[in-house]
């Protein structure tokens, strides 16, 4: 595995950050997509995501789509053919 660590220095700028598939969260703990990670899950409004983290590999973790929507608080399931994205 090669991993890159982002700091200021290797970070994208806001023109070039829509065109990667990135996640940021700022230092108040809200988390921003990029929008080609966004389409590339798919994503619509009302849709929900789940942050997992796997109890065996603590560095690892993964973002996926649920079935349930805003509206609808129900399974917390993968969507069906989508596997979870690893983060780091």
């Amino acid at each position: 595995m090669k991993l890159i660590i982002w700091n200021k220095a290797n970070s994208c700028s806001p023109a070039t950050y829509a065109q990667r598939r990135t996640i940021r969260v700022n230092r108040h703990g809200y988390i921003y997509l990029s929008g080609a990670l966004t389409a590339e899950m798919e994503l619509r409004d009302g849709c929900r995501l789940n942050l997992a983290n796997d109890e065996q590999n603590p560095k690892d973790w993964y973002l996926c789509r649920t079935q349930s929507t805003r509206r609808d608080s129900g399974s917390a399931e993968t969507v069906p053919g989508k596997t979870p994205r690893r983060s780091g």
